[in-house]
């Protein structure tokens, strides 16, 4: 019975140090979720016609809201590379134009963000882990005026940094605050046979979340 058990733990002993090794050098996947406020700057635009002359303005949004999907794998304790999609929504609040009038406008801007990004992480002691990243890939942006039911959209590509800090609750589980900016190169202009013409700015977005992170 003896030489059973002690030939069971030979056979296993390196099962047991390959999984405390992994462990211990922080690699594994992981998964991080995130909800909070999102802010998108002022976006410049323009619109001329052959009757009338060009006319630029800019368009004013509400605070909204960003969610996020990030799974990710990290390598050690100190990098990592993630995927992050999710969305972000803002309403149109007013609309102002170059002379400073300023009139009300309906609508709903939203972005859905599609980014490989790097992770750099310093763990410490007392289980906070400041982090940095910064992502690059595209966004998927969707503009829509409620008072002539009109909408726009397209694929732009878009870059972010974030920053935060996460809290280990134990070795599954985190939670945490991030920052993120994130600016998508939208800037289009379209152009009708007619010879009339529009164009957008790019977006710049900045968000503060509360995130939750699952390692596996």
């Amino acid at each position: 019975m003896k030489n059973k058990v002690l030939f069971a733990s030979v056979l296993a002993f390196p099962l047991i140090v390959a999984a405390q090794d992994g462990e211990a050098d922080g690699s594994g996947t992981y998964a991080r979720f995130g909800a909070g406020i999102a802010i998108v700057e002022d976006i410049e635009g323009f619109v001329d016609t052959v009757f009338e002359p060009r006319l630029d303005y800019e368009l004013n949004l509400d605070p909204g809201v960003r969610v996020d999907f990030a799974p990710g794998y990290n390598f050690n304790h100190y990098f990592g590379v993630e995927l992050n999609t999710g969305f972000v929504w803002n309403s149109i609040d007013s609309i102002e134009l170059e002379d400073g009038r300023r009139g009300r406008a309906e609508g709903d801007l939203l972005q859905i963000p599609m980014m490989g990004s790097v992770v750099l992480r310093v763990p410490t002691p007392i289980q906070l882990t400041p982090f940095v990243g910064a992502g690059a890939g595209g966004a998927y942006v969707r503009l829509e005026n409620d008072d002539s039911d009109e909408a726009g959209d397209d694929f732009f590509a878009a870059f972010q940094f974030f920053g935060g800090v996460k809290y280990e609750i134990d070795e599954v589980l985190s939670v945490g605050m991030v920052y993120k900016y994130m600016h998508v190169f939208s800037e289009d202009e379209e152009t009708i046979f007619t010879g009339e013409s529009a164009g957008l700015g790019d977006l710049t977005t900045h968000s503060i979340s509360a995130i939750v992170s699952f390692n596996f």
